[in-house]
């Protein structure tokens, strides 16, 4: 008697399961809440229903769960949730309700400029010290772009700002990106003697300035693809001072010979050419 009733309510619930299949729901439109600061289209934009939509409960229940990572994947919020309002056997709305995460984000910068602690320390030279902020916005306008700053100060100067929309047309497919930074040094390495650093200080200005550009697109004609470009320019100098100091060292160097070796410097332009080339990347 048991084994033939387990049977029944199996068969009962396969039915059951079929005709729900089989029912197809459709989708009235899309309710939005938690968002205070993100845009609806924003959240639209990673949903994989659209109002006006019909299709099996399975598949449904499939689609909102990824909505759900898709939103989860912007980054933008600590919690989302994604479910149907049933309004009748066939149609429903769908319930979007988020919670979202904090955009600013700022960060200390405290670096020393000697390769380690123990070098620093015997000097506890403050002025070999950087210090500054980072500062990143996400979520700027309330639609996904993103704001950095960056400010250090001290041994190194170095000045940053970058842009970023992930949208740009209506379509929401095309993004772009722009970004500049300058950097700037008054003491450089110009080699090594005696397993010592022979350090280059220009007490009038800098040694070393570099500045540097870019541009970027991006495509996402899809949610699981995305294309994205990037065009940069760097540009480094670095002063006459320092060439010339550095060929000199080379050629005193260059007569101290140990075991048939030269134990000199590298001579300022070759360092030029090689900052020039491995910079952009």
């Amino acid at each position: 008697m048991f084994i033939c009733m387990l049977f029944s309510s199996t068969a009962l619930f396969a039915q059951e399961t079929a005709v729900s299949d089989s029912v197809v729901i459709q989708v009235m439109g899309v309710a939005i809440s938690g968002n205070k600061v993100t845009r609806d289209r924003i959240i639209l934009r990673e949903l994989v229903v659209k109002e006006g939509e019909a299709c099996g409960s399975t598949a449904l229940y499939e689609k909102l769960e990824r909505s759900r990572q898709n939103l989860m994947n912007t980054g933008l919020f600590n919690s989302v949730t994604v479910l149907p309002l049933y309004l009748n056997k066939t149609t429903a709305m769908i319930e979007v309700t988020v919670n979202e995460r904090w955009y600013w984000w700022p960060a200390l910068v405290f670096d020393l400029a000697d390769p380690n602690f123990n070098t620093w320390w015997l000097t506890k030279d403050l002025s070999r010290v950087n210090y500054g902020v980072y500062l990143y916005k996400y979520n700027f306008r309330g639609q996904n772009e993103t704001v950095y700053v960056n400010a250090q100060f001290g041994y190194t100067q170095q000045y940053a700002i970058r842009y970023k929309v992930p949208y740009l047309d209506k379509q929401q497919k095309w993004g772009m990106s722009v970004g500049a930074s300058f950097y700037q040094q008054a003491e450089i390495t110009a080699g090594t003697l005696d397993n010592k650093r022979i350090l280059i200080r220009n007490p009038d200005g800098s040694n070393r300035d570099v500045w540097s550009a870019d541009i970027g697109a991006t495509l996402r004609k899809t949610h699981d693809f995305r294309h994205s470009w990037r065009l940069g320019f760097t540009q480094a100098e670095v002063a006459d001072t320092v060439e010339a100091h550095g060929q000199h060292m080379q050629q005193e160097s260059a007569h101290e010979l140990i075991g048939g070796e030269c134990h000199g410097l590298v001579p300022w332009s070759v360092r030029v050419a090689l900052v020039a080339v491995v910079l952009p990347f």
